[in-house]
């Protein structure tokens, strides 16, 4: 029987962006501080498919071709997420001076 309901983690903030704009479906961030960064560092997670290790495989392969504003525009919006999640109040990431 093979196993159902495998993520796929990822910390490369391109190969997300890249997933996002191929309509994977993305699964709630892990953020984490890792060594010396005073901010935190986020795992994007997606379902994990079989079409999903072929697009990380070409990814890694320069095999792909994306739509760079839209591209880009997932990158700023990946961003956007880890920088709201270090700044809110109530994040265990938030600095306090």
């Amino acid at each position: 029987m093979s196993e159902e309901n495998t993520e796929f983690s990822t910390r490369e903030l391109t190969l997300a962006a890249v997933l996002l704009l191929l309509g994977f479906k993305q699964l709630p961030t892990d953020y984490q501080i890792e060594g010396d960064r005073p901010s935190p560092v986020g795992y994007f997670k997606f379902e994990e498919t079989e079409e999903l290790k072929e697009v990380e495989r070409k990814f890694w392969a320069n095999e792909l071709s994306v739509e760079p504003r839209a591209f880009m525009g997932n990158v700023r919006g990946i961003k956007s997420q880890i920088e709201s999640i270090r700044k809110s109040p109530h994040s265990k990431f938030s600095k306090t001076t």
